[in-house]
C-alpha cells in the first residue's frame, strides 16, 4: 500500500475544502453573530478550521510525494475512504467550536451527512443557527451533491495527480471503466459546469 501517495491526495483535498471555507467565513464576517457562552464565535471557528485545514493539506501535499506512477486500485479504494473520512472530520469543526452542536461526534455527524447528502441532521431548531454555519451546512450538502470525486477528477489532472483510480473504486463494477479513463477528467468537467449553472439559475 503507497501510504504517501494516499496522504499527499487528501492533503490536496484538505486544502480545496479550506478554500471553500472562505465563502463561510466571509458570511460570518457580514453578519458577526455574538459567540455561545463558552465557545468562540463563527468567524474565529472558521478561521481556525481554514488555518488547521490548509497547513495540513501543504504538509501532506509537500511531505508526501505522490508517487501517481505507482498507483494502484486498492490505493484508489484507499483514497476514497480516507477522502470521505478526512471531509467529515474536517468539516465537522466549524460546527463542533461554535457549540452548534454538543459533541464532536454530532458535528461529525452532521459534517458526514452533509457530503454524502444523506439528509439527516441532529440540529433541532435551525433559526438559531448562524448565517455562516447555516452557509457551511449547505454548501457541505452541494459539493456532497455532486461529489467529491468528480471535484477530484476535474481538479487533479491539472496538478499532475492521477484520477482514475479514485473513480474506479467510486463506482460499481470499477474492472468495466478501463475504456472511459480519456474522458474522464473532461466529463467531470462537464457535469461540474452544468452543475454550476443549474444552481446559479436556481439563486
Amino acid at each position: 500500500m503507497n501510504i504517501q501517495a494516499i496522504l499527499n491526495v487528501v492533503g490536496v483535498l484538505l486544502i480545496l475544502l479550506s478554500g471553500l471555507l472562505l465563502a463561510p467565513l466571509g458570511v460570518s464576517m457580514y453578519y458577526d453573530h455574538p459567540a455561545l457562552e463558552g465557545y468562540i464565535s463563527e468567524t474565529s471557528a472558521f478561521s481556525l478550521t481554514f488555518g488547521f485545514g490548509l497547513i495540513t493539506g501543504l504538509l501532506f501535499w509537500k511531505l508526501f510525494p505522490s508517487g501517481i506512477e505507482k498507483l494502484r486500485d486498492r490505493e484508489g479504494f484507499a483514497i476514497v475512504a480516507s477522502s470521505w473520512m478526512a471531509m467529515s472530520a474536517f468539516g465537522a469543526l466549524p460546527l463542533y467550536l461554535t457549540g452548534i452542536c454538543p459533541s464532536y461526534i454530532d458535528a461529525l455527524f452532521e459534517s458526514t451527512s452533509g457530503f454524502t447528502t444523506t439528509g439527516a441532521s441532529i440540529l433541532i431548531d435551525i433559526d438559531v443557527v448562524p448565517h455562516g454555519l447555516l452557509f457551511w451546512r449547505n454548501l457541505m450538502q452541494w459539493v456532497g451533491g455532486m461529489g467529491i470525486i468528480l471535484l477530484s477528477l476535474a481538479i487533479f489532472p491539472m496538478l499532475g495527480i492521477g484520477s482514475f483510480h479514485l473513480f474506479k473504486a467510486e463506482i460499481p463494477g470499477g474492472s468495466t471503466v478501463e475504456q472511459m479513463q480519456p474522458r474522464l477528467a473532461e466529463t467531470a468537467k462537464i457535469l461540474w459546469k452544468t452543475y454550476l449553472a443549474l444552481t446559479l439559475i436556481e439563486i
